[in-house]
């Protein structure tokens, strides 16, 4: 297990404090620097110090959708990046797709790399700006730093006065955010670069403006090479047949162990009690999620999954009267992209060729492996020292392709809630219709603009729940004062969010926002899942898994589409694709509180199909979802309960007391229990 903690003072102030501050998460040496530099943004009276990464540039590259020539993100790759058979720049580590207009490049260990980098790619016809990277101090996801700004308006402020402001302050190209009254992306026309942050900055404290924030593209972090896990303990919990098909029925159902544990719990020889949510006796009850619409906010939604037949919302333009369909709007929305967006969550032809390399060479022999993957292995080697060959190998391959699977987490997390097929897959709420909306690019990414858009369209296309299976480490103003207001104009609308993998007391964002039902995740033995924060503002925990220890949970991948396999061997039957269970990636087992998050949000579409005349307020299913949580077969570490017996002690030694149990900290209120939410739901019904 990692480390619980990357400081203890910290720790001990979130366990002590009520409430925590992000001020408690900067060191006030770099909150000093930052306002000495100019590297910061605010957030209220508060400034959240940056740092440039000397290391990557991003690049804004033309537009190509539609042509017969190279795409511009083609031609990024063929002159800087790794593919193979490509030129290759090097200066230069990785090229990352973000999405079709941006990427970010990753150059060597030089201090002055970006800035060699600045100079080669500037010569590059298809190349519109080069951008900053940045990291809040202290933090490990990147921020790229387009030359825009978000801003929103204060109530009151008419339209022709917002307009007179963004005249008055020298912003051009003012587009509204779609679906988010007062709420635009701006850009400075003076002002480009580092300069941004101060324009942001400066609007923050001009009359009339609510918020003011850099359009920051965040990029998670790639994961620890812990996450993914010793692969043996995958290939224990699927049994193959002879056909291409994912397995028996009592194969999925036992590595589905998040809706009912003891199949696997029994395989494994636990004598634990239940860990799942217990969802097989609600649908026993006849509630299967009828009449409720979930919105999933995230990355690339294959809402053509065979498995999600039927399941998708077709929006009904005809009476969408406050906020009319946009062109061709049927199954949801993609706001990925910026601006107006599309009417499509799934992947284009130009996304998955930008994707397909990483797939092929994970799919390529053993032997090749170990002539262009040197340094891959000697890290996992020296990780993991009593690995065997197949084993590195195996991990090398999911290292390999995991921003090809993880670009697909919208579909992942979709999987966790609906879906079912022949071979037994069933997802929590398997009868509930999914609202689709894109806010994700490639690798990890996400545009605050998207997410803005995102949260507004899903609350005014009618959702029951939103699932976010993101955080942020950047707080974001404009996104707090959405919610906000939304909550209070649909006060039935449920917001559950993922608390974040970064083993902390931390939670990300939006988790860590009022009113928002945030999520940690457990492993089959009822343990807080080695990755998953935690702390005071944990509300409840779900399934998640843990690599070394169950597997992971099963869900959905989108990584079967045929265009991924177009010339391209599928998984022979003697490789270990490791996280893909059957032979086209139309499954995958995966580990993260971002299922865990959207486990949460099928109980709640459980509980809501128990309420069909929607009595409750969003308010009143957080609280019967905490009531009926239970700790009763969850348990600290033994690593956990030293950590909180110490900290206690510092305290007590203050003459303080604690007001929270270790099991609270780290586990929130418990683990959530369809069973007995969806009772207490019909209970207040009568």
């Amino acid at each position: 297990m990692k480390r619980i903690i990357s400081s203890a003072s910290l720790a001990i102030s979130l366990i002590f404090s009520a409430t925590a501050p992000v001020a408690l998460l900067l060191a006030t040496s770099s909150v000093r620097a930052a306002e000495e530099n100019g590297l910061y943004y605010s957030y209220g009276n508060q400034k959240i110090p940056l740092t440039v990464r000397n290391d990557a540039i991003a690049v804004s590259m033309k537009q190509t959708r539609g042509t017969r020539s190279k795409s511009s993100l083609s031609l990024l790759q063929q002159d800087f990046g790794t593919k193979r058979g490509g030129a290759k720049s090097q200066a230069v580590t990785q090229v990352q797709p973000l999405d079709t207009k941006y990427a970010l490049l990753t150059t060597t260990n030089d201090a002055n790399g970006s800035e060699k980098l600045k100079q080669q790619v500037r010569t590059k016809s298809y190349i519109t700006a080069t951008l900053p990277v940045l990291r809040i101090a202290g933090k490990s996801n990147s921020l790229v730093l387009p030359n825009e700004v978000i801003v929103s308006f204060k109530p009151g402020i008419s339209e022709a006065q917002q307009q007179s402001i963004l005249v008055q302050n020298n912003l051009t190209s003012a587009r509204p955010i779609p679906f988010a009254k007062g709420f635009y992306t701006v850009v400075p026309a003076k002002a480009k670069g580092l300069e941004v942050l101060g324009v942001s900055n400066q609007l923050s404290q001009v009359a009339g403006i609510r918020t003011s924030m850099p359009n920051f593209i965040e990029i998670k972090s790639a994961p620890e090479l812990d996450r993914f896990g010793d692969n043996e303990t995958r290939q224990l919990k699927i049994k193959q047949d002879s056909s291409k098909s994912i397995g028996t029925d009592r194969d999925i159902k036992t590595m589905q162990w998040h809706i009912n544990s003891q199949p696997m719990q029994k395989a494994m020889g636990l004598t634990s009690n239940r860990t799942d949510v217990r969802a097989p006796e609600v649908w026993n009850r006849g509630k299967k999620g009828d009449g409720v619409v979930v919105a999933v906010i995230d990355s690339l939604i294959q809402w053509d999954h065979p498995a999600l037949a039927n399941r998708i919302v077709t929006v009904d333009c005809a009476a969408q009267k406050d906020a009319p369909c946009l062109p061709g709007e049927s199954h949801g929305w993609d706001f990925s992209s910026g601006g107006q967006g599309d009417n499509d969550t799934r992947v284009s032809d130009e996304e998955i060729a930008a994707m397909r390399p990483a797939l092929e060479e994970s799919l390529k022999p053993d032997a090749y492996l170990r002539t262009t993957q040197t340094d891959l292995i000697a890290k996992i080697k020296k990780k993991f020292p009593a690995y065997s060959d197949a084993k590195v190998l195996g991990l090398v391959r999911q290292v390999i392709r995991e921003d090809v699977v993880g670009s697909f987490h919208g579909t992942m997390s979709t999987g966790m809630i609906v879906g079912s097929a022949r071979n037994g897959f069933q997802g929590i709420a398997p009868n509930v219709k999914i609202l689709p909306v894109r806010a994700g690019g490639l690798g990890r990414s996400l545009s605050s603009e998207a997410i803005i858009a995102g949260i507004a369209y899903s609350a005014l296309r009618g959702a029951d729940v939103i699932n976010m299976s993101f955080g942020s480490e950047a707080p974001n103003p404009a996104q707090e004062s959405l919610i906000s207001d939304l909550q209070l104009a649909f006060p039935r609308l449920v917001l559950v969010a993922a608390a974040g993998n970064e083993t902390s007391p931390d939670l990300g964002y939006p988790a860590s926002f009022p009113g928002i039902i945030s999520v940690g995740a457990i492993n089959i033995k009822g343990n807080r899942a080695s990755y998953s924060n935690f702390g005071r503002r944990i509300d409840v925990v779900a399934p998640g898994g843990d690599s070394d220890v169950d597997g992971g949970v099963l869900t959905l991948s989108g990584v079967g589409v045929n265009d991924f396999w177009q010339n391209t061997p599928e998984q022979p039957t003697d490789t270990n694709f490791a996280s893909f269970p059957d032979h086209r990636g139309y499954y995958v087992t995966t580990t993260g509180t971002s299922f865990a998050s959207p486990a949460v949000a099928g109980v709640i579409a459980l509980m809501k199909s128990a309420d069909p005349q929607r009595k409750l307020t969003a308010a009143q299913y957080r609280n019967i979802l905490i009531k009926t949580s239970s700790l009763e077969s969850l348990s600290m570490s033994s690593e956990e309960s030293q950590f909180f017996n110490a900290a206690k002690k510092q305290v007590e030694a203050q003459g303080k007391q604690l007001d929270i149990t270790g099991e609270r900290y780290f586990l929130g209120n418990g683990l959530v229990n369809a069973e007995n939410a969806v009772a207490e739901v019909e209970r207040m019904q009568r």
